[in-house]
C-alpha cells in the first residue's frame, strides 16, 4: 500500500523529488516566496494523490472548509458570539471528518459486541495522514478564533497544511513556526550547508528505516503473530523488537521529513529528543512525537482546565488526554489501553513528586524504559488476547515451558540486532544534535552518507522487502 508515497520509493527518489528541488532552485533565483510557494504547495498535492485521487478530494474539501472557516474568524472578530459559533462549527466539521472515516466502523463494532446488534461496518479506507492535516487545521482555526494570528491567503495556507515533508505522518505544525518561513523569499542553494544537512538527515533516517526498523519488524511481526507460542524470553524479544523498530521507523520518517524541508530551506519542528532516555514518564512525552503532545497541552489539556482547578480535576485531565491520545493513533480497544496506561502512569507519576519522591537515574531510566516497553505490546497487538499473550510471557507465565521457542534458531543474531540498537539509543547523540549542531561542516559526509543510503533504498526497494511507514496508519 502506499508504495509512490514512501520517501525511500524510486519514483520518490529519481522522480519527483529530482523535479521538484530543481522547480524550487530555479524559481527562488527568479522571485523567491512568491513562485516558490505556489510550486511547492502544487507539488505537494501531486504527492499527495498520486495513490489515491478520492482521498486527495477529501483532504481539499477539509482545506477548503478549515480556510473558509479562517476567513469567517476574521471577519466575526467584532462579534464574540458569532466568531464562537463559527469556530465550534469549523470544529465540529473537523472531528466529525475524523469520525466518519476513522472511528465509524470501531463504533459500529463496538456496539454490536456490546449490544448483540449486526449492523454491518463500512469498511472505510484510512486516508493516509487523516489524523495529522486535521489536528494542524484545529490548530490553525483555534489560533485565528484566539486572535494569536491573522488568516493567511489561500495559496500560502494550503501549502502549510499540504507540504509532503509533513503532510502523510507529521509532525504536526504550527502557523507561527512555519508560515513565516514560507513567506520569507530566501533563495535555495544547491551547495548551502541547509541543502547538505538536508541530505545528511535524510541519509540518516533511511538507514533507520530500511536497515533497522524493516529488519526487527521481521522479528516482532513473527512475535506478534495470533497464535504464536512463546517462551519467556520470546516474550522480551518480541516486545523489545517492535520497541525498536517503532523507534527507529518514526524516528527515521522524522529525520527525513526534517530533512527533505531543510532542503527547501524549511525547518520543520522536531518529533525526537531520545525518548529513551527518559527518567520518567512524563519527561518520556517531552522527547516522544513532540509535536502531539505540545498539540494535546494547548488544544486539549488546558482548554479543559489543565492544572488551574482542584487537584482531582488535574489528575482527571491528565488521564483524559492520554485516553484522547491513544484514540488518536486507532480506532481499536488496544490503543484506548494504550493510552490509559500511560495516562495512570503519569496520574502516578504527578502524586510521586507531590509526595517529594525522587528516584535515582541510574534506575529512574531503566524503569520507565521498561514500562514504555511494556505499554508498545497492546499499542502494535491486533487484539487483546495477542496483548495477553506476550505481556503474559514476560511476566514468566509462557505458554511454553522453554526460555525460546519461537526465535529458538535465530534468537543470538536477534539480541546482537536489540544490543546494537540498545547502543545508538543511549550512547549517541540524536539526530538533531548531531546534524544540527553546527561543530563542524558536514558536505562531504552528507553527499557520501546520501549516496551510501540511496544505494541501500534501491537495493531494498527493488528487493521488495521494505514497507510502509508505522505511522501511516495513524
Amino acid at each position: 500500500m502506499w508504495p509512490r508515497v514512501l520517501f525511500f520509493s524510486q519514483s520518490f527518489l529519481f522522480v519527483f523529488l529530482p523535479i521538484v528541488l530543481a522547480g524550487a532552485l530555479f524559481l527562488s533565483r527568479i522571485r523567491g516566496a512568491l513562485l516558490v510557494v505556489p510550486w511547492l504547495a502544487v507539488a505537494s498535492a501531486v504527492f499527495y494523490i498520486q495513490d489515491g485521487w478520492r482521498h486527495g478530494l477529501l483532504l481539499a474539501l477539509s482545506i477548503v472548509v478549515n480556510w473558509v472557516v479562517g476567513a469567517a474568524l476574521m471577519q466575526a472578530r467584532g462579534n464574540p458570539r458569532l466568531a464562537r459559533a463559527i469556530f465550534i462549527a469549523g470544529v465540529v466539521f473537523d472531528v466529525g471528518l475524523l469520525a466518519i472515516f476513522k472511528y465509524l466502523d470501531f463504533l459500529i463494532r463496538t456496539t454490536n459486541d456490546l449490544t448483540g446488534w449486526h449492523g454491518a461496518a463500512f469498511e472505510i479506507a484510512l486516508p493516509v495522514g487523516i489524523s495529522f492535516y486535521t489536528f494542524t487545521q484545529i490548530a490553525y482555526i483555534s489560533d485565528v478564533y484566539l486572535k494569536r494570528h491573522d488568516h493567511e491567503p489561500f495559496i500560502p495556507y494550503v501549502l502549510f497544511v499540504t507540504f509532503f515533508p509533513h503532510l502523510i505522518a507529521g509532525p504536526i505544525i504550527h502557523h507561527k513556526e512555519m508560515m513565516p518561513q514560507f513567506h520569507a523569499r530566501r533563495r535555495i542553494s544547491l551547495f548551502s550547508d541547509e541543502m547538505a544537512q538536508g541530505w545528511l538527515l535524510f541519509a540518516i533516517g533511511l538507514f533507520k528505516k530500511l536497515v533497522l526498523a524493516d529488519t526487527l519488524a521481521l522479528f516482532a511481526d513473527r512475535g506478534f503473530a495470533e497464535k504464536a507460542v512463546l517462551g519467556v524470553g520470546d516474550g522480551w524479544l518480541t516486545s523489545l523488537s517492535y520497541t525498536f523498530q517503532l523507534y527507529f521507523d518514526f524516528s527515521g520518517y522524522a529525520d527525513m521529513a526534517v530533512g527533505l524541508a531543510l532542503m527547501f530551506g524549511i525547518l520543520l519542528p522536531f518529533n525526537f529528543n531520545s525518548p529513551y532516555k527518559a527518567l520518567n514518564v512524563q519527561d518520556f512525552w517531552r522527547r516522544w512525537h513532540m509535536t502531539l503532545s505540545r498539540w494535546l497541552r494547548d488544544y486539549l489539556y488546558i482548554p479543559l482546565g489543565g492544572n488551574r482547578k482542584t487537584e482531582a480535576r488535574t489528575l482527571g485531565n491528565l488521564f483524559i488526554v492520554f485516553l484522547v491520545g491513544g484514540l488518536w493513533h486507532g480506532a481499536a480497544w488496544t490503543f484506548v489501553i494504550w493510552g490509559a496506561m500511560h495516562g495512570a502512569a503519569i496520574v502516578v507519576h504527578r502524586l510521586w513528586v507531590q509526595a517529594g519522591m525522587r528516584m535515582m537515574p541510574a534506575l529512574a531510566l531503566p524503569l520507565t524504559f521498561l514500562f514504555v516497553n511494556a505499554a508498545w505490546v497492546p499499542f502494535r497487538a491486533e487484539s487483546g488476547a495477542t496483548a495477553a499473550n506476550i505481556l503474559s510471557a514476560m511476566a514468566g507465565a509462557a505458554a511454553s515451558p522453554d526460555l525460546m521457542t519461537l526465535f529458538a534458531t535465530d534468537g543470538q543474531w536477534l539480541i546482537a540486532l536489540l544490543m546494537l540498537c540498545g547502543a545508538i539509543v543511549w550512547t549517541l547523540p540524536n539526530s538533531q544534535t548531531l546534524v544540527l549542531g553546527g561543530r563542524w561542516r558536514i558536505g562531504w559526509v552528507s553527499g557520501v552518507a546520501t549516496g551510501l543510503a540511496v544505494f541501500l533504498a534501491l537495493i531494498r526497494a527493488g528487493g521488495g522487502e521494505t514497507s510502509p511507514f508505522l505511522y501511516f496508519n495513524f
